[in-house]
């Protein structure tokens, strides 16, 4: 192994899905038992440290385990304890729209100041589909100092550390889990006998140094980070003796439990290169699975948005509409927005949109007058024309900014024949053909004269 490595974090700690092969109730159970055994070895191995990734499930336990409370207050703000990265959800990193990504940190971190009385630092992504290259401005100005990731790594990066610079010259330092967030397993506390029950379990010397060498691939560290967990992997209570019979080896650097934050502070951050641009290799062309969630997730958002945009308007602000926010940001968890999930789970999902639906009807009826004129809002920042439906027929509405308009008083809109096909469509911008068949043909960018359409 690389002499200059001095020191390898263990990072324990488990992947919680929101629902994916299991319903968000199904999982619970599970979750529960993960994490009264977490505070079961961080109140009995002092060296013990834990990562939780999401605060809807830490909320779901504070609820379900009154009596816990005070050792979940105590570890974290020991630092033993951590909640990365401290989003409501762990959504999808490119699906949701900047400000359902401002509010899922919002929500997480006023849940854990609340709390916990801690603030989340590492934005700790184990399990996401693609990185967009705003994150950095986003996250940083947020409150975030690290980044770490495991999906969607560019080859020409391919690097343990580094600085990501966003789109505005912005940089956050970047941790890549080359080996993904479970990458060390213990064997069971019975199984513990000589060291060559560790080598069958996967956590003996020899595959300490294997792994090690692995990850020193991928640039020069004086640091490693080990993930010890999975999805819903139970937390391992062998896990002190075996390090502690790690760090009996002469040729292995010292080995401890640690949280991200731990591990991440200890990296000589000069030391490391920068590089710009995104990650996003992985799904691309096929975010149409299950297609109706992410138009309920974009509809829906839209509304929660002219929601909070209308109760200032009105002058009658009643705080964040969270009960509202709820519902939406819990869809947006990376493995749901994507679409890859069993049935049960997406009836769950469906079930709950109709819920926010409800929800924002019921918000926007407390703040609508019950008596005046038929009104239209519009929720964007500058002046639209728009199509309204309205009794049977249709009237183009002349919208002021943040402002509304007298539905009657617009003018009623005439429906035009559609063309018959194949047709030619122009505008100031663009000429489109259209075919027999309906399909584009062809699609002239009308300033520099490119056709956009390949005849293929």
């Amino acid at each position: 192994m690389d002499g200059s490595v001095r020191q390898i974090f263990v990072i324990p700690s488990f992947h919680y899905d929101v629902a994916y092969l299991k319903s968000y109730e199904a999982y619970l159970p599970e979750c529960m038992r993960n994490i009264d055994e977490a505070l079961r070895l961080l109140e009995t191995q002092p060296g013990y440290a834990f990562l939780l990734e999401q605060v809807i499930l830490l909320e779901e336990y504070w609820n379900q385990r009154p009596e816990n409370r005070d050792r979940l207050v105590q570890f974290a703000r020991e630092g033993r304890l951590e909640v990365a990265p401290g989003m409501y959800v762990m959504p999808d990193m490119n699906h949701p729209d900047g400000e359902s990504l401002f509010m899922q940190i919002k929500m997480g971190r006023d849940w854990l100041h609340e709390h916990l009385g801690v603030v989340p630092k590492v934005c700790w992504i184990a399990d996401c589909w693609g990185h967009h290259a705003q994150l950095p401005q986003i996250l940083n100005r947020a409150g975030y100092e690290y980044y770490v990731f495991w999906r969607c790594m560019r080859r020409d990066v391919m690097r343990n550390d580094f600085f990501w610079v966003g789109l505005d010259g912005t940089r956050i330092k970047t941790h890549w889990l080359a080996r993904g967030y479970g990458n060390l397993r213990f064997p069971s506390a019975e199984a513990i006998v000589n060291a060559p029950d560790l080598n069958l379990a996967g956590c003996g010397p020899r595959q300490v140094r294997a792994l090690a060498e692995t990850l020193l691939q991928y640039g020069p560290s004086e640091v490693l980070m080990f993930c010890n967990g999975g999805d819903f992997a139970f937390p391992q209570a062998s896990g002190a003796e075996v390090l502690a019979r790690l760090n009996g080896e002469t040729d292995l650097p010292p080995i401890q439990f640690s949280t991200p934050s731990g591990c991440l502070n200890a990296v000589d951050w000069d030391r490391v290169p920068a590089f710009e641009g995104e990650f996003n290799s992985a799904l691309q062309g096929t975010f149409a699975s299950n297609i109706r969630i992410k138009q309920l997730n974009r509809r829906l958002t839209h509304w929660v948005l002219a929601l909070e945009a209308f109760s200032v308007i009105s002058e009658k602000t009643s705080g964040t509409f969270e009960a509202v926010w709820r519902p939406v940001l819990k869809q947006q968890f990376h493995d749901i927005v994507c679409g890859t999930l069993t049935d049960e789970a997406l009836k769950d999902s469906y079930r709950e949109f109709d819920g926010a639906v409800d929800a924002l009807d019921r918000a926007f009826g407390a703040l609508t007058p019950k008596s005046g004129v038929e009104a239209v809002f519009n929720p964007l920042c500058f002046e639209r024309a728009s199509l309204v439906e309205h009794k049977g027929g249709w009237r183009l509405v002349q919208m002021p900014a943040l402002g509304v308009a007298d539905l009657n008083a617009a003018p009623v809109a005439t429906p035009t024949e559609a063309p018959a096909l194949p047709c030619v469509f122009e505008n100031d911008s663009y000429r489109a053909e259209i075919d027999a068949q309906g399909y584009v043909s062809g699609l002239v960018e009308k300033t520099q004269g490119r056709e956009l359409v390949d005849p293929g």
